[in-house]
């Protein structure tokens, strides 16, 4: 992970040296690809530590990176680009990337000091502590599969992959378009968008903690994903339907966004359930991998009906299908059979 953190960073940074079109997209190509090994490595390490029944809970934590970052980034990228633009001849979004980038070089060497690779070697915890969590992982090895290549067989494995697609689909049409939905709606300032964006973000931090508590505490994983993740639909339907309307169309983004991350965080809690020793690492990068397919297909999209159109309606309505269509594939992926080591 540090390595990754180390390439992730340095890649933002480099940025700094794009002057054409092509590169620019090589560059943000390269960004994306060492972003799809950091997530599945930070899920993976978190099995190490935390047993099924608790996973949810984690997970909840770990990824209130994902809203707070688009908190505080919206504001900080608008920010960077309309009050630094020209500064040492260099374009507001070319300073925005490089001061982004460097905060994840300088934690890559916080955590590769400071993480520990599992709780044995963890010298904050004392040795009962180490034990309890040995006892509770334990616990955890009769069930799922323990080879990669039968979690290659298993069809909840491909289910939950399209589930995990219509998520990320979800909430990359957000993050793109709800900047130019609010710019329909008559805002202009970067800034001022830049704050607007970060509203939906602190329903989603609240409820995120919340209903992943729940899950853990019910022991159910299935409708804490699949309830939010159709409620987050119902909200990209009514920004479709009223994007003139402000109040109704931003409650609708504020729906959206909130369900599909709180969906988000309990489904990382599933293939943890179904996938043990070499099948965790190989699955959930398996997962991983077909689902972040949705971080391109989804701006892509709604980017080609609205050329097509001139509106974002059909686009975001796309978008209603993917959800719905992906949480019926992690409802079906509860019920697939699935065979046993």
């Amino acid at each position: 992970m540090v390595r990754i953190m180390l390439l992730w960073g340095a890649t933002s940074a480099s940025m700094l040296f794009v002057r054409n079109e092509y590169a620019f997209y090589f560059v943000r190509f390269l960004l994306g690809v060492f972003e799809a090994g950091f997530a599945p490595g930070a899920i993976f390490y978190l099995t190490y530590w935390y047993s099924t029944k608790r996973m949810a809970s984690a997970m909840s934590i770990l990824m209130l990176a994902g809203p707070i970052g688009s908190m505080f980034g919206g504001p900080v990228s608008g920010f960077i680009i309309e009050n630094v633009h020209g500064a040492s001849g260099l374009a507001g979004w070319q300073w925005m990337f490089l001061l982004e980038g460097i905060p994840c070089l300088v934690l890559a060497g916080v955590v590769w000091k400071f993480l520990a690779d599992s709780p044995a070697q963890a010298a904050w915890l004392t040795a009962d502590e180490k034990r309890l969590i040995a006892s509770e992982l334990n616990e955890d090895g009769g069930s799922g599969h323990s080879s990669f290549g039968r979690a290659l067989r298993d069809p909840s494995v491909y289910l939950m992959a399209i589930g995990y697609f219509s998520l990320i689909s979800g909430i990359y049409a957000v993050s793109f378009w709800l900047p130019t939905i609010l710019k329909e709606n008559g805002l202009q300032s970067l800034t001022e968008i830049g704050l607007l964006t970060a509203v939906p973000y602190a329903f989603a931090i609240v409820f995120m903690i919340a209903i992943a508590r729940r899950s853990d505490a019910k022991g159910e994983r299935t409708a804490h994903a699949v309830v939010p993740g159709t409620l987050a639909a119902v909200g990209l339907m009514i920004a479709a339907f009223v994007p003139t309307q402000f109040a109704i169309s931003f409650t609708g983004i504020v729906l959206a966004t909130t369900g599909l991350w709180v969906a988000y965080t309990v489904f990382w809690a599933m293939p943890a359930e179904k996938l043990k020793g070499s099948a965790a690492a190989g699955g959930i990068a398996l997962i991983n991998s077909i689902g972040l397919l949705g971080g391109f297909v989804s701006p892509y999209v709604i980017g080609l009906i609205k050329e097509s159109t001139g509106s974002t309606q059909a686009g975001l309505l796309t978008m209603v299908g993917f959800v719905l269509v992906g949480m019926t594939a992690l409802l079906l992926s509860q019920s697939a059979r699935f065979q046993r080591t």
